[in-house]
């Protein structure tokens, strides 16, 4: 059940107008039935000697792969691979299984990796009858084939005759031929091979499903080209289970390594953060969290167990690629997942310092429009549908750089210090555009802070932490007050403040050099072994 409250708030940061259109179109979506498919989309990659590189399987439309090492792991894939490998199978061509319905079908990826080992030339999809069916509802609802006539697409989809198929089924010629006329009739086709074209051009979209990996990384690549401060990086590491974890990071190659669990926001950090990293002699490595620069953006579904999710792979993140127990920042929503990865993962953590710090410690007790908004998004939220209806309203209202700018400024009209790092007048020069661009690929990633900001059981589990920790806040901080940080910094840590004076929720953007003076500092008090017992 929709609370249409939550929605009301949801929409707020909009004009009246505006707000009553998105609300109204989100809720007639929700009304309407969503397509989905009976099987999952099953490929194997391979390199350019037909070597096995990885296999995967999409079972959504909107969601991301699970990436296989071996192809025996799942029985369809480990029958695809027996029938492909080794150069069996040409880009473009359609191998038939023999003793069923389904077929393998080659093509290049969309994107071809350079990555030595992983390097991918051609790409086999495994392709059910069940699949072939839902694409051909999913482009052609207007009309409604038959099962036999579904079954005769399928039949010549797989490279059988009208003969070999009249055959296989135990039915006469004439009658396979009358099936194909009535697709034919029904699909706008003038013929056999018409239909063969367009129902190929169809099933294309399952491509989607299986360019997860590397679009994700040229959304990446694209932001930090276009709104990263000269210098950033964009690295890719790959994780045990084969994933890729899309890595930024600024500073001095040979610096001290800091790791920033990063909010939406993070577009402002990395801009002002560049000069005083060199200054403080600090190399900012920023792993970028699930559903963060996605680049299904509005269709990416809402996974409210990706702070879990993303603190193993930073498990694995630190144990393989820094050089022992690393100095974290929480930032904003960030300071959450900061704090949940030191919960569970203690030996991988230092110390850590949270910037603008954001929990949430009791129902209802900050109600500022930046709480009230984050709390009426996670309860929405939770339904994977619900929320992707909620994120094609913002690409649709929110995507205008004016109507972004003015719920920004909606949010933050209450610290004019904010207001000057959104404007640039605090800052090098106006980040609205960069904001509003790494918001529009980042809808799940946002979601799941709001998540993580409502969820108690998140906030309970945050006594387990035992590392020194400092807090960074604005005395002007509207969205989460001082009080309450030092209310909280008493009560569970015994650590201590440091307070920006005359700064908001954007300390980072408006007092960057202040912010940054403190973090070295307190970086470089902790000892390696300076963890609380």
């Amino acid at each position: 059940m929709i609370a249409h409250k939550d929605v009301e708030t949801v929409f707020s940061l909009l004009e009246d107008q505006d707000a009553l259109r998105a609300r109204t179109s989100f809720l007639t979506r929700m009304d309407r039935a969503v397509p989905t498919l009976s099987d999952p989309v099953k490929w194997i990659d391979f390199n350019a000697s037909g070597g096995f590189v990885r296999a995967g399987i999409s079972t959504d439309p909107e969601a991301g792969a699970t990436l296989l090492r071996d192809p025996n792991e799942d029985a369809d894939i480990a029958r695809l691979f027996q029938a492909t490998k080794h150069g069996a199978i040409k880009p473009g061509e359609i191998k038939r299984f023999a003793d069923s319905d389904s077929f393998a079908w080659a093509v290049p990826p969309a994107h071809p990796t350079t990555a030595g080992a992983h390097e991918v030339n051609i790409r086999v999809l495994y392709l059910s009858y069940n699949l072939v069916s839902d694409v051909l509802d999913i482009f052609n609802y207007r009309v409604a084939l038959t099962g036999a006539e579904r079954r005769v697409v399928n039949q010549v989809l797989a490279g059988l005759s009208l003969r070999e198929a009249a055959t296989q089924d135990a039915v006469s010629f004439e009658t396979k031929r009358s099936q194909m006329k009535a697709v034919c009739l029904k699909l706008d086709c003038r013929s056999q091979n018409d239909v063969i074209r367009l129902v190929l051009g169809q099933l294309v979209h399952l491509l989607r499903f299986s360019a997860v990996e590397s679009d994700q990384t040229l959304v990446a690549e694209d932001f930090v080209a276009d709104f990263c401060p000269s210098g950033a990086q964009l690295r890719v590491h790959r994780l045990g289970d084969d994933r890729l974890l899309r890595v930024i990071e600024c500073g001095p190659s040979r610096g001290q390594p800091v790791v920033l669990f990063h909010s939406m926001m993070f577009a402002l950090v990395l801009n002002r953060a560049a000069p005083e990293l060199w200054r403080h002699d600090i190399r900012l490595i920023m792993p970028i969290r699930p559903g963060y620069l996605d680049s299904v953006g509005a269709e990416a579904p809402f996974d409210p167990k990706l702070v879990d999710r993303f603190a193993r792979d930073m498990a694995d993140y630190v144990q393989t690629a820094l050089p022992g127990p690393a100095r974290i920042i929480g930032h904003s929503f960030g300071t959450t997942v900061a704090l949940r990865f030191a919960a569970l993962y203690p030996e991988r953590v230092r110390a850590i310092c949270l910037i603008s710090h954001l929990i949430r410690q009791g129902p209802r007790q900050t109600r500022s429009l930046y709480a009230r908004f984050a709390e009426s998004l996670a309860r929405l939220a939770v339904s994977p549908r619900v929320f992707r209806g909620l994120a094609k309203e913002f690409r649709n209202r929110y995507a205008s750089p004016s109507s972004f700018r003015k719920a920004l400024r909606k949010v933050f009209r209450h610290s004019p210090a904010d207001l000057r790092a959104l404007e640039g007048t605090a800052t090098e020069s106006p980040l609205f555009a960069a904001i509003n661009a790494s918001f529009q690929s980042s809808y799940a990633g946002v979601a799941d802070d709001f998540f993580a900001f409502y969820d108690r059981m998140c906030v309970d589990a945050l006594g387990d932490v035992t590392h020194p920790i400092q807090f960074i806040h604005g005395t002007e901080d509207h969205a989460f007050s001082l009080a309450e940080v030092e209310r909280l910094a008493r009560s569970d840590y015994g650590d201590r403040v440091c307070r920006i004076v005359g700064a908001g929720q954007l300390s980072h953007g408006s007092h960057a050099a202040e912010v940054w003076h403190q973090v070295a500092n307190w970086f470089s008090e902790c000892s390696p072994s300076a963890a609380r017992l």
